[in-house]
């Protein structure tokens, strides 16, 4: 049984020190990140240790270095000089949905100027935050942490309603008193999960210092390779024993599941999503942790309705300037499905001076979690019905080969998809099966080009391979056809695994399957596989 114990959706750096929970130490690139001039402002997702390293820069320049011994900065800095006041807003902690954000963050701010003894009647709040620098830096040169900057704007951006554009205007005048009152800030670092506000809010801070794309800090919030061995080591012993796996293959499905998001494209400077591993460790049991704490549902619903397919987002070319961007009125871009952590930068290439990203899904959660949410927005299902319903059931029919009771799964999905997504071509139907597959969790690749041809879905499981080929309006023999034709199979032959081909087809008119013929291969030569696998709607 591990000593330490694990801080579960804990942010504050006292509960980690005090509490003996494991503590990552971030504290050489926060000791980086302090040197940096200006207003450090930095993007990531939702869950990735935003908090508790804003509470650690917090604890440092309040002096607090009983809270530090041990790290790495404990002896780097003198702790009597670094002390300077800090003013720290945290957006979480401020109510703006039963009132107005004006009102939510005068009361936030009052409690705030109280405690200094600061009379606060009759002010607004950008009169009360600017009195709370000018009190704080009458000794020195104050620090500003503001968490979440953009919350106010983000919560209501699908509604596009009224009071978004209220917050927005709020959030302007509130931000703009930093500007008047730069002489007396040393350092002011903002963080948040997207780019939406930073143009309409943020505009009028000519000091920010936008790092979120920075080398040097890709590193900052997320677990690397080497911290997770080192502070998790305990609990990745006590895991591969109750999984009777060797360490080697433990931390190979962990990698697999919560490890590669990079901002920066270099291998070694991708990091495991923080929370999903926390929560990994407490049951040893691999789940979507993250995904399941906040639905991206405004962003999967732009992506159905551009007809982005799973498999332009396994690889997609943007330009930095895309990846920096943000605007109201394009919620649905691929720049904030980056900024939010659905997609993360597998690779930068550079041409002409200029650096080329290539985006991706950066592990399993993700792409299954991601795949499973499409397709509520195709089927119009609860996720909840998909997830465990659909996308569960053909992941166990699959596995145990039940070709039957999968192909099953197969019809209802299709009956149930909208007619206001695109029409019903042979790609349509090919894009809502293979998400269908995708949402399972298995390994699957689309459109597949070979020596031999291009192939449409292939589906490995633990102990079988499913090669799939659609056609609309023909025939499963001519599908199944093309598969033998062009050798799909051909590179899967020497896999110790079953191999099926299956030849689906669609019918247009009906909406639904009509056919679908099977072969198995048996070692030598493919055989036909007897049933009638046509599934049926209910």
């Amino acid at each position: 049984m591990a000593q330490k114990k694990l801080g579960v959706g804990i942010q504050s750096l006292s509960h980690f020190r005090e509490g003996n929970l494991v503590y990552v130490d971030k504290t050489e690139k926060i000791y980086e990140l302090m040197q940096v001039w200006g207003y450090p402002f930095i993007i990531r997702p939702r869950r990735f240790g935003k908090s508790l390293a804003l509470d650690t820069i917090a604890a440092i320049y309040e002096g607090k270095k009983n809270l530090l011994e041990g790290t790495w900065i404990y002896d780097k800095i003198d702790w009597e000089t670094i002390k300077r006041p800090v003013l720290r807003i945290d957006f979480t902690q401020i109510e703006y949905n039963a009132c107005s954000l004006e009102q939510g963050l005068v009361d936030y701010l009052s409690d705030l100027a109280k405690g200094l003894g600061i009379n606060v009647e009759h002010k607004s709040a950008k009169e009360l935050f600017r009195k709370l620098i000018e009190v704080l830096s009458q000794t020195s040169e104050i620090i500003i942490i503001i968490d979440e900057y953009e919350m106010p704007v983000t919560d209501f951006v699908e509604k596009e309603d009224e009071k978004l554009q209220q917050n927005i205007d709020t959030l302007k005048k509130f931000y703009g008193t930093m500007k008047g009152m730069s002489g007396s800030i040393h350092r002011s670092f903002i963080t948040g999960v997207s780019k939406i506000g930073k143009i309409g809010v943020l505009s009028d801070l000519n000091m920010l210092n936008d790092l979120t794309l920075d080398e040097r800090f890709s590193t900052l919030f997320g677990y690397t390779e080497a911290e997770l061995r080192h502070f998790y080591a305990e609990y990745i012993t006590e895991g591969a024993k109750k999984q009777h796996s060797t360490e080697s293959e433990f931390l190979a499905k962990i990698k697999k599941y919560y490890n590669g998001y990079s901002w920066d494209g270099i291998e070694e400077n991708k990091v495991y999503n923080p929370f999903s591993v926390v929560n990994f460790f407490q049951s040893f049991t691999f789940e979507n942790y993250w995904f399941e704490t906040g639905t991206p549902t405004v962003l999967v619903r732009g992506a159905r309705k551009q007809q982005i397919t799973l498999e332009e987002m396994e690889h997609i070319e943007a330009s930095g300037n895309l990846l920096k961007s943000a605007n109201l009125k394009e919620f649905y871009s691929l720049s904030l499905l980056f900024q939010a952590g659905y997609l993360t930068i597998k690779k930068v290439e550079t041409w002409g001076g200029e650096n080329s990203y290539i985006l991706g899904f950066p592990n399993q959660e993700v792409r299954e979690s991601y795949a499973s949410h499409l397709l509520t927005e195709y089927v119009g299902k609860s996720w909840a019905e998909v997830d465990y319903t659909i996308a569960h059931k053909l992941k166990i029919h699959l596995e145990k080969e039940e070709l039957k009771q999968a192909f099953q799964v197969f019809a209802p999905v299709i009956a149930s998809t909208g007619y206001d997504i695109v029409k019903f071509t042979e790609g349509y139907f090919h894009t809502i099966m293979h998400v269908l597959m995708y949402s399972t969790g298995m390994a699957i690749f689309s459109e597949l080009q070979s020596a031999q041809g291009r192939l449409d879905t292939i589906c490995i499981g633990q102990n079988a391979i499913y090669i799939f080929e659609f056609k609309l309006d023909e025939t499963a023999k001519v599908a199944l056809s093309q598969i033998k034709r062009q050798k799909y199979a051909t590179p899967y032959l020497l896999e110790n695994k079953n191999i099926y081909l299956v030849g689906v087809n669609f019918v247009s008119a009906d909406k639904k399957i009509n056919e679908i013929l099977v072969e198995k291969w048996n070692g030598k030569r493919f055989l036909k596989v007897k049933g009638d696998f046509t599934p049926v709607v209910f």
